[in-house]
This record gives C-alpha cells, sequence and structure tokens, in this order.
C-alpha cells in the first residue's frame, strides 16, 4: 500500500520550503497568489519536482487571521454573500483514497442566514461556482444552512449547471461550540461507483455511495480545498443582524488532509 500525505496541516504546508517563519510567509504568499516564485517558468516546470503546490486568493490575507494554534476566519457581507476566501493545494498525482479533518467553531454573532461553503477537496481544476469545465472535474465541500444544518455540496463529473447539496439527517450546529468535522472519499472508476463519508465528532453521519467522480486512471483527489464564505449569488445570502449588515466569525484548527492510493 503507497500512502501519502500531502498535506499534513495548514501551517506545515510550508515546511517542504524551508521557510523561517509560516505565518509571514503564508500571508505573504497569499497575497502575491503563490508560494512559489514562478517567475516566467511555467508551473508544470514546478511540478514536476514538487508533490504539491499551493495558492491563495486576496481574501485570504485580507480576512483570516492567525491566533495562536487556530485561523480566525472574519466574513464581511457583500452583494453575493461574502468575499471567498480560499486556498487550495494540489497534488501531481491522483489518489483514490482521502480524508480531511477539522474543527471548527462558529462565533456567538453568526447568522446561518441562506447558507454557505466551508472546506473540502476535488479535482486537480476543481469545479466550483456553476462553472463549466471539463468531464474530469468535481469537487465536494461542507456547507452550512439555516438553522446551524451541515450539508455536503458535490459537483459530479459530467454533471451540467450548479451541484448537489446531500444534508446530514437531524443535525444542527451550535454557536461557540468546538465540532470535528470529517470528510472521507473512496473512488472507483466509472460505473458510479465512488463512495463520501461525512463523520461528526468521530461519528459516520451521512453515507453517500453511487457517485460519479472518476472516470479514468488519471483522475481522483488531486487538490485540498480551504474554502469558506457565504453565498450564494447575491446579498440575501450575505449575514444580518435586524436587517443591517452584519460581520461574523468562525474559527478553525487542527486541519489535516490525507491521500494515498493502494
Amino acid at each position: 500500500m503507497k500512502i501519502l500525505i500531502f498535506v499534513i496541516s495548514l501551517f506545515a504546508l510550508l515546511t517542504p520550503f524551508s521557510i523561517a517563519n509560516p505565518i509571514q510567509s503564508l500571508a505573504s504568499f497569499v497575497r502575491k497568489n503563490s508560494i512559489i516564485e514562478f517567475s516566467e517558468e511555467p508551473i508544470l516546470s514546478y511540478l514536476k519536482s514538487l508533490s504539491y503546490f499551493c495558492y491563495g486568493n486576496e481574501s485570504f490575507s485580507s480576512y483570516v487571521e492567525f491566533k495562536k494554534d487556530l485561523l480566525k476566519v472574519n466574513y464581511q457581507p457583500s452583494d453575493i454573500g461574502s468575499p471567498r476566501i480560499r486556498f487550495s493545494c494540489s497534488s501531481v498525482r491522483a489518489y483514490d483514497h482521502a480524508t480531511l479533518k477539522f474543527k471548527v467553531m462558529f462565533g456567538k454573532e453568526f447568522d446561518w442566514a441562506k447558507g454557505g461553503k466551508l472546506n473540502g477537496f476535488g479535482s486537480l481544476y476543481p469545479r466550483t461556482g456553476g462553472r463549466i469545465t471539463n468531464h474530469n472535474d468535481w469537487s465536494v465541500r461542507f456547507s452550512f444552512h439555516r438553522g446551524g444544518r451541515l450539508g455536503v455540496y458535490i459537483y459530479q463529473i459530467e454533471r451540467q449547471g450548479w451541484g448537489e447539496m446531500f444534508f446530514v439527517p437531524g443535525f444542527s450546529f451550535h454557536k461557540e461550540r468546538w465540532y470535528d468535522l470529517e470528510l472521507s472519499a473512496d473512488l472507483n472508476i466509472g460505473n458510479n461507483n465512488d463512495k463520501i463519508i461525512v463523520k461528526i465528532n468521530n461519528v459516520a453521519v451521512l453515507n453517500l455511495e453511487n457517485l460519479n467522480l472518476k472516470n479514468h486512471d488519471n483522475t481522483g483527489v488531486q487538490t485540498f480545498l480551504f474554502q469558506t464564505f457565504y453565498g450564494g449569488n447575491n446579498s440575501s445570502f450575505s449575514p444580518q443582524k435586524d436587517n443591517k449588515p452584519l460581520t461574523t466569525t468562525a474559527y478553525f484548527k487542527e486541519i489535516s488532509f490525507l491521500t494515498f492510493n493502494d
């Protein structure tokens, strides 16, 4: 059995690059949109020598704060819900098995509104936002909803339009309480034979089968997604209090991502 951990923790991502101050360097690389100085050379030349590459968007450095051993995310209301906070790491290899774990806590003032997205994983170029990509692209992400409900939002390969929501039955988040979330995938080639399992506090709460996430040997789990935001695609998804815009917070820690092949 071949096992490879290509993300051990969000802070440990920088270890292979021998960076002295991971926190400052992470914020710096996100502002530049890369951890590696790509210069004029194509990205693929780096991928041949690295097990994974990472990038983030400007919102990550603008709305994420480092608080000792955790990340504090500030959700600012916007005309699409809130700014998209994105940080991703992609592997050059495809894997059939993956497990994402992290702890999350929503602040006292958190407004569930009409819902939003949390972390997940996907193909090399994960499909999100309803965009049309090639027939090999897919993604699986946690999602919060009205009343604190938890769901899994999935774009299967070759699906047109938006993704599909699968709710965890009988569960709702409470504010100011830590939760252990776990998302696992077992992929097989073709025949809609892929599986997703969700655990909360180490208890299996959702088992999805007969999914279509892999259609040949060169596809599989390749990207870790730290993505969190409200939305949605209009201001009705944004957090509010007494019909006024409200900035809310959530906290993340102990993020780990394990991928392997049989």
